[in-house]
């Protein structure tokens, strides 16, 4: 019982790394993904950061996300309300590991600095892939 506590303690704490990839890409997409970071605010966001071979075809998204899009944000009003909300949410998970593995400070400073494809689904889930530096991240909030 007590390690049972212990370990629902840290799930709730956000202490597990979390690998969310499954979520987010068509399956067996996910193989050629490796974990960098990932951060959990329970209840709030879960951000994970994987290094994809760089290249200019992003990972192939599960079922339920919208086709990859390289209009900026800002250039999208009528279809960001999910993006917006996960990207406000993702900043609460945007620790110190995820920013040296993204390079930028918070998730605004990323998508205005390196203008990524960028998908979401209607359940709160956000993908975003960098084909210049081979940098997928996955934003459920």
């Amino acid at each position: 019982m007590k390690l049972l506590s212990l370990i629902a303690l840290a799930v709730l704490s956000g202490c597990v790394e979390e690998d969310i990839a499954y979520r987010f890409v068509a399956k067996g997409n996910a193989k050629p993904l490796s974990l960098l970071a990932s951060e959990a605010q329970s209840f709030v966001c879960v951000v994970a950061i994987y290094r994809a071979s760089p290249s200019i075809k992003p990972p192939e998204l599960a079922n339920g996300f919208e086709p990859w899009s390289v209009t900026p944000l800002s250039d999208r009003v009528n279809e960001t309300a999910v993006e917006l909300r996960a990207l406000n949410n993702a900043g609460e998970c945007w620790d110190a590991e995820i920013r040296k593995a993204s390079g930028s400070p918070d998730p605004w400073h990323y998508t205005k600095a390196v203008q990524p494809m960028i998908s979401s689904d209607h359940s709160g889930n956000v993908a975003v892939f960098d084909p210049q530096r081979g940098i997928f991240i996955a934003i459920s909030g």
